[in-house]
């Protein structure tokens, strides 16, 4: 649910800056309300109720109206009137990032109001404040937010403002997260629950069952999700809500595709798409496509995926939206790996990285303008508390100079210490980019030994397969032919009339055929043992450690656990394993005994052979190029197996294998 969290979040941090983005209907509407308002005052109010709606709409439109009730503000003598308009102001230049003249607005606004006086412009004064304390939040200063937050929960929890408290409950209960306070962010999670039933907007009531969702996990709790999201989607249909559906689809198709579901996933991305454009929103719709682009990805549909991030990364470019082509770039990066294609993933991870440096610089530009706005904001503050006090007005031509000399030292400071975070946080956001491409690189790595593990296993099958066959058509073919001259030699024997020394020479012959079929059968046999494919794992190497317990080696045998059938390929690679190991105790370890232990349950055998040779240093025999171990190591992973070895010189050797869930392995 990432990125429906991420869409969500946006919107109820904006709820208390300007009651949601407004619909297109409801902008027309108050348009209507404007040209056919009568006489200044309804005018002017059409014109304030119109601006309060428009940021994050219509940029165009904003922008005009919006500069047409700058003109005409100041002319308000009613000062509640003036202090929502300078409100309505506020907003609008916090959505074009002039935090200068916003926060110089908001103050203006909160004075007015708070020696206003009256239920409703206490009501007005603290959703101010909220606003002003947004322009703070959005700009990382969380503890003045938090304190112009606080102060306007403490008034509206007197009043009835439920809707707008789910707003500010969500911002506070955010600022606390970042805080690194997770208790008292569950605390107005609490109270976000806990004023739900009393929701009266439709916005809020179809936002609340969205948000409800951003704790569940789809895989555990999906039918909860589901139904949340179909529920604010309804609300949103049923109110002209399309802003709302959009995030409802959209939300449903990660839903959807977080269970797998990928023809739902796709549907409700469709629907999404759909409201999208027809709300004109390129940003969402980049969103959305990029969520349909991996469920194609998912479905190792590359062609298809490759095609809908290409047209998202287009959109994204045009709009400018360097965070959606930073993910996008990664999506890509990500999709040519999938398909084997390392150069074009490179190149995308490239883009990716130039990407997340324009947003660094964009964001430093972004903070330092804010910074700057604060200063100015607090120094504005600073003066109109001098002049409105009377006493200082004797001392204010002495201490100008003075005033001056300190606010420039105090600017001076302010933005050394600015400057000094800045590098700072782009310092450990390069470090961030550079351990993301290592985990990459280590990604492509990590599929190429995966490639070169496939390579191996196929070819031991094959191996195995060309084994069988041989050992077969020794035994039924060769061996046959040999069985049938032996019993030809044997019967003509008899009748053949003969000297005692051609007697002689024929039983020697006859001798060496027989000696022949013993070795054909034993080379058949060590090829493919009838116990492999007749038996189980425990007879074969049974019978193995038997036939060598014989010379110079005392090979012993053990078996542990419950004898199981296991499939082939299992009892053919540890059968080999067995083979090679002992072999390599009877080559190099100068050993006089070994023992071979089978250990085996439900789920799980293992195997260990053990000597009292003269040992080894395993991590230079793994380090030798054509070593043995190496070579049968890779054979046991290639199954999924774990290879083990404890040896050192003078003190024998002992190696394990196991392996575990074969039914799970292919």
């Amino acid at each position: 649910m990432k990125g429906l969290q991420i869409v969500v979040t946006g919107a109820f941090l904006f709820i208390s800056a300007s009651s949601l983005v407004a619909q297109s209907p409801e902008i027309d509407s108050l348009e209507r309300a404007y040209n056919m308002a009568i006489g200044d005052s309804a005018k002017f109010n059409a014109l304030k109720a119109l601006c309060f709606k428009l940021p994050g709409t219509d940029s165009a439109k904003t922008e005009h109206y919006c500069s047409l009730l700058i003109k005409q503000v100041d002319d308000v003598t009613d000062p509640v009137e003036r202090a929502d308009a300078y409100a309505a102001i506020g907003n609008y230049y916090n959505s074009t990032l002039n935090f200068r003249e916003s926060l110089s607005y908001f103050r203006k606004s909160i004075e007015l109001f708070r020696r206003a006086g009256g239920h409703k412009a206490e009501i007005a004064y603290a959703k101010c404040l909220a606003d002003y304390a947004y322009v703070f939040h959005i700009n990382g200063d969380f503890d003045t937010a938090l304190t112009y937050d606080l102060e306007a929960e403490r008034i509206l929890e007197k009043y009835d403002e439920y809707d707008y408290r789910l707003g500010l409950y969500n911002r506070i209960s955010d600022i606390y997260a970042r805080l690194n306070q997770p208790q008292k962010s569950e605390v107005y999670d609490m109270k976000l629950s806990a004023i739900s039933n009393k929701l009266t907007s439709p916005k809020m009531k179809a936002f609340y069952c969205i948000a409800a969702t951003y704790s569940l996990d789809p895989k555990k709790d999906f039918a909860k999700v589901d139904r949340l999201l179909r529920e604010g989607m309804l609300i949103g249909k049923k109110n002209s809500l399309l802003e709302i559906v959009w995030t409802a689809s959209n939300a449903l198709g990660d839903c959807y595709a977080s269970v797998s579901n990928y023809p739902a996933a796709l549907a409700w991305y469709d629907t999404a798409l759909v409201y999208a454009r027809r709300l004109s929103l390129k940003y969402d719709e980049v969103i959305t496509k990029e969520g349909i682009g991996g469920v194609y990805m998912m479905q190792k549909k590359y062609g298809e995926a490759a095609g809908q991030f290409g047209q998202a990364l287009d959109i994204a470019r045009q709009i400018n939206a360097s965070a959606l082509q930073k993910e996008l770039y990664g999506s890509l990066s990500s999709l040519e790996i999938a398909r084997g294609n390392y150069r074009k993933a490179y190149n995308f991870l490239s883009a990716r990285e130039d990407v997340i440096f324009r947003i660094f610089d964009e964001e430093d530009q972004r903070q330092i303008n804010f910074l700057n706005a604060k200063y100015e904001s607090e120094k504005k503050a600073a003066e109109i508390k001098r002049l409105t006090d009377q006493e200082q007005l004797q001392k204010l031509a002495i201490e100008k100079h003075q005033a001056l000399v300190y606010l420039f030292s105090a600017f001076s400071l302010v933005m050394l210490i600015a400057l000094f975070f800045i590098v700072r946080f782009y310092q450990n956001k390069k470090k961030l980019v550079e351990q993301g491409n290592e985990l990459q690189r280590q990604k492509i790595k990590e599929l190429e030994k995966e490639k070169q593990i496939t390579a191996v296993r196929y070819a031991l099958q094959g191996e195995e397969t060309e084994r069988a066959r041989l050992a077969r058509d020794l035994h039924d073919g060769l061996g046959g032919l040999l069985s049938g001259a032996k019993m030809a030699f044997s019967s003509f024997r008899e009748t053949f009339v003969h000297d005692e020394r051609q007697l002689e020479t024929f039983r020697h012959a006859l001798d060496l055929l027989g000696k022949s079929i013993t070795e054909l059968q034993r080379v058949a046999h060590n090829m493919m043992p009838q116990a492999l494919v007749n038996g189980t794992i425990r007879e074969a190497v049974s019978e193995f450690c038997e036939r060598l317990d014989n010379g110079a080696l005392a090979v012993k045998f053990q078996f542990f656990g419950n004898e199981e059938k296991i499939g082939q390929s299992y009892q053919i690679a540890i059968y080999r394993i067995v083979q090679e190991l002992v072999n390599n105790v009877i080559k190099h370890s100068g050993a006089s005994e070994a023992l071979v232990q089978l250990v085996q349950d439900k789920d799980r055998v293992s195997v260990a052979v053990q000597d009292n040779g003269a040992g080894f240093d395993p991590s230079a025999a793994l380090a030798s190029n054509g070593s043995g171990l190496k070579n049968l190591r890779m054979r046991v992973e290639s199954l999924g197996g774990r290879f083990d070895i404890d040896s050192g010189v003078g003190r024998g050797t002992e190696i394990s294998v196991s392996f575990e869930n074969m039914e799970n392995q292919q």
